[in-house]
């Protein structure tokens, strides 16, 4: 009986304890309601939290240097989010990926949900004795690759938050020109993100509108095509972006009625050349599709000058501000996740 009671004795004192508390730190910047999700989800088992909204160092420096045993940071992409959970006892490193659900109400509360039981899940395999995730490299294999490591880090730094897309837009868009009562029609519109930078292109199709009266009505229609370059001042789920344009308007004028003895001439067409600002406001209706507001203001140059039948004169002015409402779908979109965030 002695025996048995110090063969278990010793072999309580030889296997971990379970229940023992242990240190995990939730690092960089990450949503409220996430941390609350995760905190929720932990709060019965033997981990104690520590939060640094700081942007944690790179994973070598993360692990040589800290008193907790995990590390914990999430990275928001373009579908969803990737959690990372860095074992620094074992030198071990888990990453998942998760996607933003669609067709759900409330689609990043799930997501966070998603994320929090996840890291739940891991935590008790940890407590447990378990291992999660890959095995990262060994100090010596570190010391070794430290050059590469460097030129990776920086490379990974600079291409941090370097979000890309391609989106394909249609819309309706419309213009004061004061020759005619309004310009409007059906637009396109091709823009191309990288970072902060945006470049793309916009056509205008004119229906046209009437100018004049007894005994000479003219129609005017302005079409246009131009190039836009310009930045982003702020990103998802609202941008807001400035551009400069530059293009060409091809404005028709034709005869609609004339009154006896007033002779019809034939249509005529003008090209200017364009050039012009706008500002823009792209709300993200979801992952791949944004509603777009663009307003500003193009310069035709030469001013083209119409004149009608009977010796009227119609002159547009020489800015001539627009606006534009379109639908964007994003064909095309990457989205660089960094190692720590």
């Amino acid at each position: 009986m002695l025996r048995a009671v110090l063969a278990l004795a010793s072999l309580s004192f030889a296997l971990p304890s379970v229940g023992a508390a242990q240190s995990l730190t939730l690092a960089g910047p990450m949503d409220e309601t996430l941390e609350s999700r995760i905190r929720g989800q932990l709060s019965d088992l033997p981990w104690t939290v520590t939060r640094d909204p700081s942007r944690p160092p790179p994973i070598q420096a993360v692990l040589e240097g800290g008193d907790t045993r995990v590390v914990v940071w999430v990275s928001p992409t373009e579908a969803g989010a990737v959690l990372h959970l860095l074992d620094r006892g074992e030198r071990r490193l888990l990453a998942r990926a998760f996607d933003r659900p669609t067709g759900e109400a409330h689609p990043d509360s799930t997501l966070y949900e998603s994320i929090a039981v996840s890291l739940r899940s891991s935590l008790r395999a940890l407590a447990a004795g378990g291992t999660i995730g890959v095995a990262l490299p060994s100090d010596s294999d570190s010391d070794s690759d430290s050059d590469s490591d460097s030129d990776s880090d920086s490379d990974s730094d600079s291409d941090a938050d370097a979000d890309s897309f391609v989106a394909l837009g249609v819309g309706w868009w419309a213009a004061l020109d004061r020759a005619s009562p309004v310009q409007t029609g059906p637009s396109g519109s091709l823009a191309i993100g990288h970072g902060a930078l945006r470049v793309g292109a916009t056509f205008q199709f004119a229906l046209g509108a009437t100018a004049g009266g007894s005994p000479a009505e003219i129609r005017l229609a302005r079409h246009g095509l131009l190039a836009e370059v310009g930045a982003a001042l702020a990103r998802r789920p609202v941008e807001l972006s400035g551009a400069l344009r530059v293009g060409a308007f091809v404005q028709r004028r034709e005869t609609v009625t004339v009154e006896v003895p007033l002779v019809a001439t034939e249509a005529t067409r003008v090209v200017s050349a364009a050039i012009g600002a706008r500002v823009s406001l792209r709300i993200f209706l979801h992952d791949h599709v944004s509603l777009r507001l663009d307003v500003g203001a193009d310069v035709a140059l030469p001013r083209p000058v119409f004149e009608a039948d009977d010796g009227a004169v119609a002159e547009p002015w020489a800015v001539q501000p627009f606006g534009n409402l379109s639908l964007e779908v994003h064909a095309l979109t990457r989205s660089s996740a960094g190692s720590p965030p």
